[in-house]
């Protein structure tokens, strides 16, 4: 979802141990139109017959550009377990913002863009051509290497090494 008048945009994705029907109007419909986003910013949700939400990961990201061509990406991940909200009756609103998220934890990923065209050459067919050559990405001239590559990683480690606390 995005709201053009927000600096924020969301996205929810569902995940089932049971396939359920993509019919707007049946069980998984029923649950999707109940959902929202309370004046706090958190999931509020209300479980139906079909459906009981056993557990919640909300992420939050934050992108950087860094150095030429990487990206940073900073994500907070928010996890509630809410087996206790199992057995709550169908149509009762819980909000996720009652009590804060009893474990977060934070990743953080170093990437460029160029490296997403190597996973793409990992689905061709036999006899298909790929839409990339090892040499476009490592280089020498064009990116200086493997050598400046790993330099680069390098540089980054020691930047999080300094400045993220260990636990």
């Amino acid at each position: 979802m995005a709201c053009l008048d927000s600096s924020y945009s969301w996205k929810i994705l569902i995940q089932t141990a049971r396939r359920l029907s993509n019919d707007k109007i049946g069980a998984q419909g029923n649950f999707v139109y109940k959902l929202r986003i309370c004046p706090k910013g958190r999931l509020v949700y209300s479980n139906t017959k079909e459906i009981n939400v056993l557990s919640v990961c909300e992420k939050t990201k934050w992108k950087y550009w860094w150095l030429k061509d990487y990206i940073i990406e900073i994500t907070k991940y928010e996890y509630w377990n809410l087996s206790e909200h199992q057995d709550s009756p169908p149509g009762i609103d819980i909000p996720l913002s009652k009590e804060p998220s009893p474990i977060v934890t934070y990743g953080i990923t170093l990437y460029n863009k160029s490296w997403d065209e190597v996973s793409f050459n990992s689905n061709l067919e036999p006899g298909e051509v790929p839409e990339w050559y090892p040499h476009e990405i490592v280089d020498e001239e064009k990116t200086g290497g493997i050598n400046s590559l790993m330099k680069d990683i390098n540089n980054f480690i020691e930047i999080i090494q300094k400045n993220v606390k260990i636990y």
